[in-house]
């Protein structure tokens, strides 16, 4: 009990801070890409070895000094009313990574059919998932005082832009060859190379590519997909479903 009273009002600090930043993130998205940039970015003197979590723990978090706090969660009143940035990526995409995930650490034995129609994962890890948190985050932006869209894609286009794009958006000084370094250091390759010798259960890092989805869809799929999508996204953030 004393534990969930620290995280509470630890968490309403972070929500009361002028300069706090909500990091939001859809499953399956980048998130640990994203999180270790911004993880850099503001221990820009400690590039080397850093403590991701410590640096940008969970919103619900008993950790008192973190600037950004991460969260899957879906819009709520107040925490809309911290700057906000939301990372998102094509759904298909995300939900090709979470199987993947699923299958390496749950242990089980499914097809990626099965996968996108099952309730039971669908709701927790799945398309309903997914298109519930769009639909939320995107339904309430007008009542965050500062948002920040991000999406996936335009990361693996363009990093150093969208690396300037977030520094404007988070008021973080940072020099421009700080910026390359944590672009080197943040590549798929060095990334795997630091969950290795973290030695974690669960593997975090997927391939991380574009239009995978093309190789797991079939066109059963795709149909059952875009009836979904037809049927309960309110917004397609620009992707072409």
């Amino acid at each position: 009990m004393k534990k969930d009273f620290k995280k509470f009002f630890s968490t309403l600090r972070f929500l009361l801070r002028k300069d706090s930043i909500h990091l939001v993130t859809m499953t399956s998205s980048g998130t640990h890409w994203l999180r270790l940039i911004l993880a850099k970015m503001i221990s820009s003197k400690h590039l080397g070895k850093i403590d991701v979590t410590d640096v940008i723990p969970h919103l619900v978090s008993n950790l008192e000094n973190p600037r950004i706090r991460q969260s899957h969660i879906r819009y709520l009143w107040p925490i809309g009313r911290v700057k906000t940035i939301i990372l998102i990526r094509d759904i298909r995409d995300s939900l090709v990574s979470n199987y993947d995930s699923f299958r390496k650490n749950q242990v089980i034995d499914i097809t990626f059919s099965k996968f996108l129609r099952n309730e039971k994962y669908s709701s927790k890890y799945g398309l309903k998932n997914r298109i519930d948190f769009l639909n939320s985050w995107y339904k309430n932006s007008r009542n965050i005082d500062d948002v920040l869209f991000v999406k996936y894609e335009d990361l693996k286009k363009d990093l150093k832009t969208q690396i300037k794009k977030i520094i404007s958006f988070s008021d973080i000084n940072i020099e421009e060859k700080t910026i390359e370094l944590i672009i080197e250091e943040t590549s798929l390759f060095n990334m795997k190379k630091m969950e290795k010798r973290a030695s974690k259960i669960t593997e975090k890092i997927n391939k991380g590519l574009v239009g995978r989805y093309k190789d797991y869809f079939n066109d059963s799929d795709m149909e059952f997909f875009r009836h979904q999508i037809n049927k309960s996204l309110v917004y397609d953030y620009g992707y072409e479903y």
